[in-house]
């Protein structure tokens, strides 16, 4: 199976960071149940440049999702709103409903969060970045006091008069889609009971700190380090596996730049677990 089906099938796979109207009040932009003859029937019309980012990917493989099932069409991506030639903020998508012709902005999001307990005493506050330069509550706050008032700016109400279109005629939802990792303890403990908010199904594996995983603790298993664009896509069977002793020394260069690492695992009888091993 060539890469970018495997991402493409990654992206279609993963589900929503949390339940509607739990910590915005607005609903998902839904997307349709994963279709393995639908959604790979589109793969050969998607370009992609080998160097692209992953959020870059998923915009991409969103814009192809909506051409899938023929069900919208694309007004608008990427809208960059300026204030005195100045970027304020940017319309991720201004999409159409082909039977009703309703308007809706969707603001588009592929994030990864590990949830470190010692943050905070409120759970959804101790959701963070593997590299702890973002978190959930920072995204919501900007989802909800930046990204959605943006389309009601004067300036955006410019653009929009082009498409001939007012900002009250159009929903706005949001798509926030993404991975989330527990520590380690509690993920060997199955215990979920700290996630009310959050949609459990997006628990994909745990994080663990460097100095826990280097002492051996899974030193019989075999590893493999995914390049960043590949860290939608789950564990398989189709990567070069290393040893405990290999793993670890290519650890040591993202650990010195600030970088936590997300690796898979394989352990026997063929089970993959996907886990950051954190620099902090």
């Amino acid at each position: 199976m060539m890469p970018l089906l495997k991402q493409y099938i990654g992206f279609r796979q993963s589900t929503f960071l949390f339940e509607p109207h739990t910590l915005l009040d607005m609903d998902h932009f839904l997307l349709a149940p994963y279709d393995p003859v639908v959604d790979q029937a589109i793969i050969p019309d998607v370009q992609i440049a080998p160097n692209e980012v992953l959020g870059k990917r998923v915009e991409h493989f969103f814009e192809y999702y909506l051409k899938c099932p023929n069900q919208y069409s694309l007004l608008a991506k990427n809208i960059q709103v300026f204030r005195h030639k100045t970027t304020i903020g940017e319309l991720d998508f201004l999409i159409c409903t082909t039977e009703t012709n309703e308007v809706i902005h969707v603001e588009l999001s592929y994030k990864f969060y590990l949830y470190v307990p010692k943050v905070s005493d409120t759970d959804v506050a101790c959701w963070i970045g593997p590299n702890q330069k973002d978190s959930l509550v920072q995204k919501v706050d900007k989802l909800k006091n930046k990204q959605f008032p943006l389309l009601h700016s004067v300036e955006a109400k410019t653009i929009l008069h082009d498409f001939g279109i007012t900002s009250d005629q159009i929903e706005q939802r949001s798509c926030m889609l993404g991975q989330l990792f527990i520590p380690f303890d509690s993920f060997n403990s199955n215990d979920h009971s700290f996630t009310p908010t959050i949609n459990s199904k997006c628990i994909r594996g745990f994080w663990i700190p460097a100095a826990v995983f280097l002492s051996g603790i899974y030193k019989e298993e075999r590893f493999y380090i995914p390049q960043k664009k590949d860290w939608v896509v789950m564990p398989n069977d189709g990567a070069t596996w290393y040893s405990f002793e290999e793993i670890s020394k290519e650890i040591v260069p993202h650990h010195t730049a600030q970088k936590s690492p997300l690796l898979w695992m394989k352990s026997k009888g063929h089970v993959f677990t996907s886990f950051f091993v954190v620099w902090w």
